[in-house]
Order: C-alpha cells, then sequence, then structure tokens
C-alpha cells in the first residue's frame, strides 16, 4: 500500500503497522507525585495521529497494535521538556508498554525551569497483538512537574 502523507509518499511493505502521535501547543502539566514513580505524560486529550494503519489510537496519548501477529517495531520519540519549577533536575523519559516503562528505551535530561530542551531517543522490540504503547516521564530528583510539548511519536513494523 502506498501512502501520500503532507507530500510525502510511504511505502506499507506487506500491511505492516505504523503510526505516528503528534502533540503540539500543550501547556500542561504531567503531575510527578513521586519521585520513584513514572507517570504517563499529560497531553489531555490534544494527541493528534497523522497517520496509522494496523493500530488503534487514543487521543489521551495512547497507540494499540492490532496487527494479527507478533512483529519488531522500530520506534522514535522526539519531544520539548521542561520542568516547572527548580534547576539540575534529572528527569527520564520512557515509551512504556501496557503502562510498564521499558527501562531500555528512555531519554535522561538534567532541567532547569524555563529552558526547554530538545530530546529524541529510539528504541526495537517485539509487540503483541493487544500491547498497549504510551510516553511516560519521571522526575527523580523532586516532585516538581513536568511540561512535554512538541511530541513526535512515531513507529513501525519491520
Amino acid at each position: 500500500m502506498i501512502s501520500n502523507i503532507n507530500g510525502i509518499l510511504v511505502k506499507s511493505f506487506n500491511d505492516k503497522a505504523l503510526a505516528e502521535m503528534r502533540l503540539t501547543g500543550n501547556l500542561l502539566e504531567t503531575n510527578i507525585v513521586s519521585t520513584s514513580d513514572p507517570v504517563q505524560i499529560n497531553g489531555g486529550t490534544a494527541f493528534t495521529f497523522p497517520f496509522t494503519n494496523k493500530v488503534t489510537t487514543s487521543n489521551t496519548g495512547t497507540i494499540t497494535y492490532n496487527g494479527v501477529s507478533d512483529s519488531y517495531f522500530f520506534v522514535s520519540i522526539s519531544m520539548t521538556v521542561e520542568v516547572v519549577t527548580g534547576n539540575a533536575q534529572i528527569c527520564n523519559f520512557f515509551l512504556a508498554a501496557n503502562g510498564v516503562v521499558i527501562s531500555h528505551a528512555k531519554a535522561v535530561a538534567v532541567l532547569d525551569q524555563n529552558q526547554p530542551q530538545r530530546i529524541t531517543f529510539t528504541t526495537t522490540g517485539l509487540a503483541t497483538p493487544g500491547d498497549v504503547y504510551s510516553i511516560y516521564a519521571q522526575n527523580t530528583t523532586t516532585t516538581n512537574n513536568i511540561i512535554i510539548d512538541e511530541v513526535d511519536f512515531s513507529g513501525f513494523s519491520f
């Protein structure tokens, strides 16, 4: 199948799964309750999905793999992050499957108030039909909240 997405031809070999999730203009804080517990990022219901195939999406920030068999995926996540208060806070950002963070699929940033940073991380892994993917954040220094914006989460099976 060949699709025209924003003027770019995208070919899905053997009708493989693919998805892109975006979040822009987000001013909502991700509420950090505990320094030890990662939480799903807060974008309200502002997540959009410019293209999808063999996945179900939710405007609250999840992608569910709907293929008929296990499949390997490549995932890339890029976003702008900043803490609401404080400086020199070590924050982790993870890809999560079924509400559980994938420890090797992460980025680490040292964040200061009013100093947004752009971070990017990639991973590959095996998805099982019905797996639900989302992005989680963790402030390991304090319980100061984090603002996540300009998210671009894309993935494809191979």
